[in-house]
């Protein structure tokens, strides 16, 4: 019996160990300069499909500096693609509830309700000081309800906290 469950064992440590070990070092190597170099790659030379996940994989794997180079690029089609992806990294940087609880201000703008975004924005705003893109919305929803000096402040705040926000600096 104990000849049979030995290696039986050793070769269950074995997977075991291989699978820790790919679970650990798939996601340190997608997140490397290496791979985020060949997804701007990707993004510059592929199809439109190609372009699009790829500038999500940059997103979701800290790709920033090379979609703040893709929106250099005289291809509108790229510029849209990076400037979409971008939006993604800085809508998820303060978390899934306040993403979601965001989408709800979208939502009531949508709708015409803008006080209620508003209160929604400064709901955010109020858990998540550092959340940039909030401070650029609530900016951009104060400068359409005419409170001009309100939202160059809310500007002037996101800007600080993302200088790469483009829409901010607008």
């Amino acid at each position: 019996m104990h000849r049979f469950f030995t290696p039986l064992l050793r070769g269950l440590y074995g997977l075991l160990a291989i699978v820790l070990v790919g679970h650990y070092t798939v996601p340190a190597v997608l997140s490397t300069r290496w791979n985020r170099e060949r997804l701007y790659h990707v993004i510059e030379t592929g199809d439109a499909a190609a372009r699009k996940q790829a500038a999500l994989e940059l997103a979701y794997h800290g790709g920033e500096e090379q979609l703040l180079r893709a929106l250099q690029s005289p291809a509108a089609e790229l510029r849209q693609t990076a400037a979409g992806a971008l939006f993604e990294i800085w809508l998820n940087s303060a978390g899934g509830d306040a993403r979601e609880t965001i989408f709800d201000a979208f939502q009531s703008v949508e709708k015409k309700h803008y006080k209620h975004a508003l209160a929604i924005l400064t709901q955010i705003l109020q858990a998540h000081p550092g959340f940039a893109e909030a401070w650029n919305r609530r900016a951009a929803l104060r400068i359409n309800l005419g409170q001009f000096d309100l939202g160059l402040e809310d500007a002037q705040r996101a800007a600080m906290l993302n200088p790469s926000n483009f829409a901010a600096w607008q």
